[in-house]
């Protein structure tokens, strides 16, 4: 009869497309054997102010078909920033440089503020080493 979508259409968030089936028992019994939710996790980059449409057509085993049935998500927002698996690259010498690389996450990237702190082993204090580094998105 219709779709329904839960979940956001936000940057990396996951949308379930529902079938909203008929309330007869019949079809109850029937669409519980082969009801299946539809998942899709692909809200990328590329979708944000784009809107996603999922369409939806039964076909019975004499391979009639129904009609159209779809649903249509509002424009896609881009995600909250955010960089996963934060790692720096280089050796632990005195003259050695260092890199720091990262996944992101959350629309467009902008600047990025890298501070580097100091610590003594076996201390817990971070003493913040003076100067930072503005990166521009990749």
């Amino acid at each position: 009869e219709m779709l329904a979508l839960t979940g956001k259409a936000v940057e990396g968030d996951i949308l379930t497309a529902v079938e909203v089936i008929p309330n007869s028992e019949m079809q109850q019994h029937v669409w519980s054997k082969y009801k299946k939710d539809i998942r899709y996790q692909w809200v990328r980059l590329e979708d944000i102010g784009r809107c996603l449409k999922c369409e939806c057509v039964v076909t019975d085993v004499f391979g009639r078909s129904s009609e159209v049935v779809y649903i249509e998500t509002t424009p896609v927002l881009p995600g909250i920033p955010r960089i996963h698996k934060l790692e720096i690259e280089g050796r632990g010498f005195h003259t050695n440089l260092y890199a720091v690389r990262g996944n992101y996450s959350g629309g467009k990237e902008g600047k990025s503020r890298v501070q580097w702190l100091r610590s003594m082993v076996g201390s817990p204090d971070l003493i913040s080493i003076p100067g930072m580094l503005n990166l521009l998105a990749h």
